[in-house]
């Protein structure tokens, strides 16, 4: 192993970041706090493709030690293709978990498009050993060259679902939190750093597990922690009870105005009634104690009148008019 490594020093990184991806992995099992969580189970998708492409980047030199009969170059090809495989499982989760984690509801036509994109990205990789589209086996100097598919194939998907990632981080960018919003767009750029860079270097040198290990290092600490995961379920009840309280001063505020309604419709006839007694009573006790009662009934259809327009601003019901 050690010799292995010494012969392949461009794969010391991958190597370590295996060990890296487990502990992430070992960690994300054992602090989950909700193991039924969408977004979680998204991530837990996406971190055993990240683990399972940086293994197929370590193991893939060993290809090259395989005979050179037809049978082993079929094994040899699929060696290499599932580290297009196993990265374009990555970029589809990261679509999955960022659409979970935003809210965003896609319309059917774009669930059928990356759909189909997906599928399109793993018939052809799948079936490169036998076409030879993506890349081939060069058995005379023992290395792979690109073929017609190479970038249609092999980069163009992940470049697909790092755009539709973009797309959707612009949309909800105003409901993220600010700590998801610098989560979310460093990995998108991981991820389009990976897309361009990669194919330029024609094999030579391999960044897709280090560039998906770093997007998956950044979303497990700013987003999956359990710490986290219990600040967002504390501010969701935070939220809830925010929106109860609102609800219920809302509630309030009808039931206010409508008591005042009903207050002073029989408040009116009781100073409409007193206006006759005024007007039509000769006795001087009698007009004393309705001049009383007019006073007292015209204060208390003023507050009463008051607490209704209260009641209308807070019901969002007040209306403001020009004479």
């Amino acid at each position: 192993m050690i010799d292995y490594l010494l012969t392949n020093v461009k794969i010391s990184y991958e190597v370590a970041a295996i060990f890296f991806d487990l502990v992430i992995v070992i960690f994300m099992n054992m602090t989950a706090s909700d193991p039924n969580r969408l977004t979680l189970r998204t991530f837990r998708f996406m971190a055993y493709s990240v683990l399972l492409v940086t293994l197929s980047e370590v193991l893939a030199p060993l290809d090259l030690l395989l005979p050179r009969t037809p049978g082993w170059g079929i094994l040899r090809d699929y060696i290499e293709s599932s580290q297009f495989f196993f990265e374009h499982m990555v970029l589809f989760g990261f679509a999955l978990y960022i659409t979970s984690l935003t809210g965003f509801k896609p319309p059917k036509w774009l669930k059928g498009i990356n759909s189909a994109v997906l599928l399109y990205a793993m018939i052809l990789v799948l079936s490169n050993p036998f076409l030879h589209l993506v890349f081939s086996f060069d058995s005379d100097n023992s290395v792979f060259v690109s073929g017609p598919f190479y970038i249609w194939g092999g980069y163009l998907p992940a470049v697909y679902f790092g755009l539709y990632s973009l797309m959707v981080f612009a949309i909800m960018f105003r409901n993220m939190m600010v700590r998801e919003r610098y989560a979310i767009f460093f990995t998108i750029m991981m991820i389009f750093l990976e897309s361009v860079l990669q194919p330029s270097l024609q094999g030579k040198l391999k960044l897709v597990a280090l560039f998906t290990s770093l997007g998956l290092f950044i979303l497990y600490l700013s987003l999956e922690t359990s710490d986290y995961q219990r600040l967002v379920a504390t501010q969701e009840k935070l939220m809830e009870a925010r929106e109860e309280a609102a609800s219920a001063n809302r509630a309030k505020s009808v039931f206010i105005a409508s008591m005042s309604h009903e207050i002073r419709t029989p408040m009116n006839a009781i100073l409409g009634i007193n206006d006759i007694i005024l007007q039509n009573s000769r006795e001087e006790n009698i007009l004393g104690y309705s001049r009383y009662m007019k006073k007292a009934g015209t204060s208390l259809l003023n507050i009463i009148n008051d607490v209704l327009d209260v009641s209308k601003m807070e019901a969002g019901q007040f209306t403001i008019t020009e004479d």
